[in-house]
C-alpha cells in the first residue's frame, strides 16, 4: 500500500490495457490527446475526491485504488429512489475483514465530466469507512477498481491535484 505521504511530488499512471502501474516525479506534463483532466481535491487531507453524477445525483466521489469493488452509501441509494426489487442483499467485507451489509444494485450512468461508466453494479451500505469520513449525510460513492478499471489509462497527478483518465469508450 503506497500512502499520499510519499506521493505528494509524484504522478501514478496505471494503465488498464498494459496491465502496468508506473510512478515518477510529477513534471506537471500534459497526459496528450484523448484523456479528460478531472481537478481533484484532498478530502481529510490525504484522500483524493472528485465531483459526480451516478444518475441525476450529484456525488462526492473517492477514488480508492485500493478497494476491489465500488462502494455508496445509504444517502447515494435513497436520492437514487431505488426500489427493492432493485436490490439484492450483500456482504461487504472491509480491508479488515470486517463483514458488513448491504444491498447490490445495477447503477445508472456514472458521469464524471465527460467520462461515463455504464452498467456498473454496486453495493451499497453505511459501512464504518463512511461512518469515519463524516459522509453519512450526503451522497458518497468510493470508486473502487472494478469501475476504475474499465477505464484504458488512470493517471493521478498529485502535485498538479488533477486525474486524467482514457477511455476507449468500450
Amino acid at each position: 500500500m503506497l500512502g499520499y505521504e510519499g506521493l505528494q511530488d509524484k504522478r501514478v499512471v496505471i494503465d488498464f490495457k498494459r496491465d502496468s502501474i508506473s510512478i515518477r516525479r510529477s513534471r506537471r506534463d500534459s497526459p496528450g490527446e484523448g484523456y479528460q483532466a478531472l481537478p481533484i481535491t484532498l478530502f481529510r487531507n490525504h484522500l483524493l475526491a472528485v465531483d459526480a453524477w451516478v444518475g441525476h445525483v450529484r456525488a462526492r466521489a473517492i477514488i480508492d485504488t485500493g478497494a476491489p469493488s465500488t462502494l455508496g452509501n445509504w444517502a447515494l441509494l435513497e436520492a437514487l429512489k431505488r426500489r427493492p426489487e432493485d436490490q439484492a442483499d450483500t456482504e461487504i467485507v472491509g480491508v479488515t475483514l470486517d463483514v458488513e451489509h448491504g444491498v447490490r444494485v445495477r447503477m445508472p450512468l456514472v458521469r464524471m465530466n465527460n467520462v461515463r461508466v455504464q452498467g456498473a453494479v454496486m453495493s451499497f451500505g453505511d459501512v464504518y469507512i463512511f461512518q469515519h469520513l463524516h459522509l453519512t449525510g450526503e451522497p458518497a460513492i468510493m470508486l473502487g477498481m472494478d469501475v476504475l478499471g474499465m477505464l484504458d489509462q488512470l493517471i493521478i497527478d498529485y502535485k498538479t491535484r488533477e486525474l486524467y483518465m482514457l477511455t476507449s469508450n468500450r
